[in-house]
């Protein structure tokens, strides 16, 4: 159960941070 609930809080990062590296490529385009 504790593992799933990891599992789960890791992936959300991945995801915020894949969502930020698409917001900082798209800032690079228009700079």
């Amino acid at each position: 159960m504790e593992q799933t609930s990891f599992n789960a809080s890791v992936s959300q990062q991945n995801t915020a941070h894949v969502a930020v590296n698409t917001g900082l490529r798209k800032l690079d385009m228009l700079l």
